[in-house]
Parts: C-alpha cells; structure tokens; sequence
C-alpha cells in the first residue's frame, strides 16, 4: 500500500498543473469580439482560402473577413505575410469541420477556437507533459512541476498557447524534437525512427518561424555528435521535407521557390524592415538585448523574474557533468536566440503580451532552472520570484493582452486598470452572462491549485515556508502596480478608446 501511495502521488502532483493549463487555456476564449488580431486572421485567411477556395491566395477570405497590415502581394493578389508552418497544420483541422459544418460568419466564431484548442493548445499541453516527465526521469520529482508552472503560467507561453500566433507552437514543437532525440538515446528499438520524428518536428518548427533555423542547425550537430551516422543521415532527411514544403509554397505563391513572403510585404513599412539585414536582422545590438531582458514594457526576466535561476542552473548543469551534451546544446541555443533577435530592430514585436520573439526558446531554456534548485533556500526564492510571475502573466491575460511598447509596466497600467472597471478578457462564464468578478474565480482557483500542487510540499517543516514565499512573490507584484510610472496622456488615451470600443461602452 505504501508503494502504491508513492507511486501514485508524483503523478497527481503531475496532472494538476496540466489540468490546470488545459482548462484556463479552454476557458478563455482567446478572441476580443469585435476585434480580430491581424497576426492570427492572416493565418486564419490562409487556411481558409486553401480549403473553400482552393489557393493560398487570401483575396476572397480578406473581403470576408477584414483586411488587415499582415498580407504579402505578388502578381496582383494577397497572401498571408506568416511563415506558412502553423497555416498548413491548421488545414487538416479546418478541412474536417467543412465536411460538417458551413463557412464561418467572422474570424471570432466558435469554429476557429475549437482549430485553436485542437491544433495549437494541444501541442503546447503535450509539450508541458513531456517537460515534467522529462525531468522528472532525470528524476527531479519534487522540481519538475515547479519548473512547468512557472514556465507554464509565468510566461506569454499561456496566453499564446490559447491563440492563432506561431510562438507557443514552435516553442512547443523544438522541445519536442529534443525530447525525440532523447528518446531515440534511451531506447534502442525504434531509435532511427525517433530521430526521424525529431527531424520532422525540428523543420515544421523552422517552417513556422524562420529565426528559428540556426537552432535547428545546433540540434542537427547535436545528434551527430552523440548519435551514429544512420540517425544523423535520418535527422537531417526528415528535417529537409518542411524545407521542400516551403520551396513548393513559394514557388506557387511568389513565383520563386526561394522568394519568401516578407519579401512581398503589402505594407511599406513592414516591407522595409525585412529588407534591412539578413530577413530583417542585422548585427548584435547590446542595447536590444537589454531591453529585450529588463525593458519595463517587455524584458523577460522583469516580467518572469524566476529566469534569473536558469543562469545558475546551466552552470550548476555543467559541473555536475549530467548529459552534457545537452547542457551545451541548451545553453547555446539560448544564447544564440538572444543575440540573433537582438540584430532584430522590430524586437517589440508591436501590440503584444511580453516579448513573444524569445518564447520560442523558452522549454529548452526551462532545462536549466531544475539544476539551481538544490537547497531548500534556492527553492524558497524561487517560490517567490515563480509567484511573482504567475500572479503577474494572470493579471496580464485577464485583460486586453495586446499592448503598445510605449506603456510601461503594463499590468498597471492597462490590465488592473481595466479589471478595476469590470472589464475581463471573453471567457466561457462571461459568455453566459456572469459578472467579470465571478467569471475569474475559476480560473484564479485552477492557477492557484496548479501553484500549490508543485510548490507546497507536504513537510510540515517546509511548507509554511514555501507559503510565505508565495505571499512575498504576490506582495511584491502587488507593491509594482502601486508604485508603478504613470502612462502618458496618449497612452491613457489609447486605453480608454481600445476598452471602450471592446466593451462596447465608455470607459472612465
């Protein structure tokens, strides 16, 4: 019976975060009627035009459903301005539903949220699944949930796992593409195919961000430092067929198999910015870099201080000479991510929750963080700083989610501002007419549950401890919203005009 209990409890510890993220991720429905998100509607159009109208022209789907700035024209017609890899996944999903249901009516009908969930939330839950068992079998038991929440929940990860963008997905999508090659190491039997598998995911990844294909390259040359030659020649196959996908794509579409969609930018704008540099980026800029990690309106570890340990962690990896083969190829990834989107000038990213270039990394960054957990002080300060984080991204998508970089500290100064004056993101209870307080007690309930199951332990000695981090991490944020700088006349303008167009009355 002891056994069994044993057995047992990591498992339920396991499954309430993942719960959790399932049901937060389901209950808000990720669309702002009668607004439409350009980066999700170009996708939207794409796989729209492909199955009803038979092209990936978006000519008819934009007269449908709006136009917007994210197309490409060539030859007199408009196409998605996306990399293609997230549009094409979707086309299966979308086909399905035709077969037994009519055309949407808008970008924000129902159809379009099931995709959604089916395609993008999915992935990005089994990812999270895979990290906790992952870490859990190198075994960090009692710190893989708390890895997974705080990258879960404390980061854009959560909101963007429940929307159309592309950054949730290829976070997803590189993580378990290492996860394959790990697999393929540990098993002997079907180690080729698993390899294969990581390819295959490896290239849709670059398929759906291109910035993403120098960390492609690292995990190709990590399968061949460690693996044989037959899994390196399988990796590489595998990994080329999205490549061949995208030659095909443009060729049909932009009249060359190596002229990409930001060459043919409908806006001008935007169509200078792909033109500078490599694609759009040029040399490292240290002043980007840090903005991109401490900027008030978008620094990554200023919204999720809990990152601050992934520094230590990747050293603290290292010297303890566990798969360092792995060690290496985190870290590096990481770090080149970093300075590759630092040449990036657009780095802001526009109206957007945190800094959503860099979340494509995220997972493999997250498998550091366990290596800094050592001590019971270690874990105590990340209680806080993953508190801190959690509170923060909740309050954050709570709200309107799509912010101007000008605001700073935009959980003050957008998201408390607005729940202050009842207005909460669409969710599943605010559509059945309840009040914008009663609709965040379930999710705020799922999200605390998710905490507590990976970060209060059952030691009485430890616990009341870990609590008081909990609090401390809250308190803080708390303290940030208070003293947070005031927004400028135009800002506090923006605001005003955005919630009252959404909420469809005036806004104090």
């Amino acid at each position: 019976m002891t056994t069994v209990s044993r057995n047992q409890e990591p498992r339920l510890h396991h499954a309430i975060p993942l719960l959790a993220l399932a049901f937060v991720s389901i209950y808000f429905t990720g669309v702002f009627p009668p607004s439409t998100n350009p980066n999700e509607l170009s996708r939207i159009e794409m796989f729209v035009a492909a199955v009803d109208h038979r092209t990936f022209a978006i000519d008819a789907t934009l007269k449908k459903y709006g136009d917007h700035e994210d197309k490409s024209v060539y030859a007199g017609h408009y196409y998605s301005n996306k990399a293609p890899g997230l549009a094409f996944a979707a086309i299966p999903a979308y086909g399905l539903y035709r077969t037994i249901g009519k055309e949407p009516v808008s970008a924000t009908a129902a159809p379009f949220v099931v995709i959604r969930v089916l395609v993008v939330t999915s992935l990005a839950l089994y990812a999270i699944f895979r990290l906790q068992r992952r870490l859990a079998d190198w075994p960090f038991h009692d710190r893989s949930g708390m890895v997974a929440v705080a990258v879960a929940f404390g980061t854009p990860f959560l909101f963007f796992a429940r929307s159309l963008f592309s950054h949730a997905w290829t976070a997803g999508l590189f993580f378990l593409a290492w996860d394959r090659v790990k697999a393929s190491e540990e098993e002997n039997e079907g180690s080729v195919r698993k390899v294969a598998v990581a390819g295959l995911l490896t290239g849709w990844a670059v398929l759906s961000e291109y910035p993403l294909a120098p960390l492609a390259l690292l995990l190709g040359i990590r399968v061949a430092a460690v693996g044989s030659f037959k899994k390196s020649i399988s990796f590489s196959a595998a990994a080329l067929l999205p490549a061949g996908v995208l030659l095909l794509y443009n060729a049909i579409c932009f009249g060359s198999p190596w002229s990409l969609s930001s060459s043919h930018e409908a806006l001008a704008t935007y169509s200078a910015l792909a033109h500078r540099g490599l694609f759009g980026v040029g040399p490292p800029n240290g002043k980007i870099l840090l903005a991109s990690l401490f900027s008030l309106s978008r620094g990554a570890i200023v919204f999720s201080p809990f990152w601050v340990w992934a520094i230590f962690g990747f050293v603290a990896w290292w010297r303890s000479g566990r798969a360092r083969a792995d060690c290496a190829f985190a870290a590096a990834a990481v770090l080149l991510f970093l300075v590759l989107l630092s040449g990036y000038s657009n780095w802001e990213g526009g109206w957007s929750l945190g800094n959503r270039y860099l979340l494509p990394a995220a997972l493999v960054a997250s498998l550091g963080l366990p290596f800094a957990l050592t001590s019971e002080s270690s874990r105590m300060g990340f209680t806080a700083a993953a508190a801190f984080s959690v509170g923060h991204f909740f309050l954050l998508t709570c709200s309107w989610p799509y912010l101007p970089p000008s605001i700073r500290w935009p959980v003050a100064g957008v998201s408390w501002w607005a729940m202050k004056r009842d207005w909460i993101a669409p969710n599943l209870a605010s559509l059945s007419g309840a009040s914008a307080g009663v609709s965040l007690l379930m999710p705020a309930f799922a999200v605390l549950l998710a905490f507590a199951a990976a970060f209060w332990p059952a030691s009485r000695v430890w616990l009341p401890r870990r609590i008081a981090a909990t609090v401390l991490g809250l308190l803080a944020l708390a303290g940030t919203i208070g003293l947070a700088p005031k927004v400028s006349p135009e800002d506090a303008s923006w605001r005003t005009s955005v919630l009252s167009y959404l909420a469809g009355r005036p806004m104090e």
